[in-house]
Parts: C-alpha cells; sequence; structure tokens
C-alpha cells in the first residue's frame, strides 16, 4: 500500500488567495456595509484575524458596486471558515470569482434582543 501523506502539503504555507491586492484595503464591520438583504458581495479572499482582543475572527476580503474592503465576520463563523481554508475546491471557488454573500440581520436573545448581522453564503455564476 502506498504512503499518501504529504507532510510538505500541510505544513508549506501558500498563500490562498495570491491575486488579491490587499493594499490600501480598511476594515468595516458587517453593519457599516448592510444595505439589504438581496445584495450580494463578491468574495475575493477569507482570512483569519488572530490578532484581535476577542481572540480568532474571520475577515473577507470583499467587493461590491463601490464598495472594496476588508469585512470582520462574526465570531461564530471562525470555524467554519477555517474549514473553507482547508478546502482547495472551495479556495478554487473563491478564486475562480465563484462566491458570495448576503447580510442578514437577527436579533441575539441572549444579549439583550441586540441587533446583530451574520451572512449567507452564495454560489456565483
Amino acid at each position: 500500500m502506498a504512503f499518501k501523506y504529504s507532510f510538505s502539503k500541510q505544513y508549506n504555507r501558500e498563500r490562498p488567495f495570491p491575486n488579491v491586492d490587499t493594499d490600501g484595503l480598511e476594515y468595516h464591520e458587517l453593519q457599516d456595509i448592510f444595505d439589504n438583504e438581496d445584495t450580494v458581495w463578491d468574495v475575493e479572499a477569507i482570512y483569519i484575524n488572530d490578532k484581535g482582543n476577542f481572540g480568532k475572527r474571520p475577515c473577507i476580503v470583499a467587493s461590491g458596486i463601490n464598495f472594496r474592503g476588508y469585512v470582520n465576520l462574526p465570531q461564530h463563523l471562525t470555524s467554519m471558515c477555517e474549514d473553507i481554508l482547508r478546502d482547495s475546491n472551495a479556495i478554487a471557488a473563491i478564486n475562480a470569482g465563484k462566491v458570495g454573500f448576503t447580510i442578514y440581520q437577527y436579533t441575539a436573545k441572549n444579549y439583550n434582543d441586540k441587533l446583530c448581522y451574520s451572512i449567507r453564503w452564495t454560489d456565483k455564476a
């Protein structure tokens, strides 16, 4: 039986989104760019920011009409985004411009009915 494990593929750091220029991009929160729940934003890249005050948090390089920048995602999406970053098919889809997202609002009952924002992934043609 052939040995299939690749140490180099697991531990060599390659940029998953090599064609994304992030120079000059500013950080935004979902509520800053929320227009309506039907607006589809393009996903150019996904990162995990581990330098924040509250632990790891996912971040998207997003673009849309008159907008391009970093968008911080809710912390509850961290493990999902880490899964995406380990999935070569997902990375290929993002690099091909086939992934988007919409923003939705919800009320967090465990935070005194605070208005919160999260995303739904969309497939783009």
